[in-house]
């Protein structure tokens, strides 16, 4: 059984290595004794990691790169082919809203560049990554089995006021996903499994100004939120982490198309 859900050994990518959500993911897989490649776009964020990543005796790499710019994630996924070599699994951990993509008032008076930012981040930031990997995948190099991990929102299942084009891309990033799982198969069946993580509400460096005060009580948001949450609460980085060592393992092995929800409850809730 431990043989089943161990992922020591393994190596991987994760961009947008140095977000809240992402930095607890790398510490809890380099405790559990993976080899990290962490993408991000600030050098000495990415060295801030590495340095505390250090402790774990794993392997730890780092790369700069936009993965909103398909030439840059094209030329870092070449050369992390060319000096790593084979990796097992890819986690799309880049993303998230952004102040000019938020709708305060009526659509009509949307900030069409914000919007569009907002889906290249969260879209277009996850393919162009699933594009590359096939250069250092393991399923091309060894025929071993590789993962791709994507991360969508419960907004992709109910839209939520405010954020359309986060909701909009994280709805078209949980199809893609899909998409993705069964398209992979044509060449290699069952040497790729593509999955989707759907966090529910987690305070980030994004969201914290839309549902909390400076004093840490809720914003009106922020009770509306929690008053659809069952569990009362704010998901937490670290309650992610056993979704993604489950998919990581073996023990998902024939897990391929699949949306995991960390939310508390929230999409059950019909609010009555």
């Amino acid at each position: 059984m431990n043989q089943l859900f161990n992922i020591s050994g393994k190596r991987g990518i994760i961009t947008g290595a140095t977000g809240v959500i992402s930095q607890t993911i790398c510490h809890y897989l380099a405790s559990e004794g993976v080899h990290l490649i962490l993408i991000g776009r600030d050098d000495s964020k990415l060295a801030n990691l590495k340095a505390e990543l250090m402790r774990y005796p794993v392997e730890i790499s780092t790369y700069c790169c936009d993965v909103t710019k398909e030439a840059q994630v094209k030329t870092t996924f070449e050369t992390i082919a060319q000096q790593v070599g084979a990796v097992d699994f890819l986690i799309n951990a880049a993303g998230g809203n952004m102040p000019q993509g938020i709708v305060e008032g009526n659509f009509f008076d949307a900030s069409m560049p914000g919007f569009a930012e907002v889906m290249q981040l969260n879209l277009m930031g996850s393919v162009y990554p699933c594009k590359y990997f096939g250069l250092c995948a393991s399923a091309e190099r060894t025929k071993k089995t590789s993962c791709i991990i994507n991360f969508s929102s419960v907004s992709a299942y109910r839209p939520l006021t405010k954020v359309a084009a986060y909701a909009a891309a994280k709805a078209a990033v949980h199809n893609f996903t899909q998409w993705l799982a069964v398209n992979l198969q044509k060449d290699n069946p069952g040497m790729y499994r593509v999955n989707t993580v759907v966090p529910g509400f987690l305070l980030t460096h994004q969201n914290r100004r839309l549902l909390t005060h400076e004093d840490g009580s809720l914003t009106e948001r922020g009770q509306k939120v929690m008053a659809h949450i069952p569990f009362g609460r704010f998901a937490q980085p670290d309650e992610l982490t056993g979704a993604i060592h489950f998919l990581l393992s073996d023990a998902a092995s024939y897990v391929n198309g699949a949306a995991i929800v960390i939310d508390g409850g929230l999409l059950a809730y019909a609010g009555i």
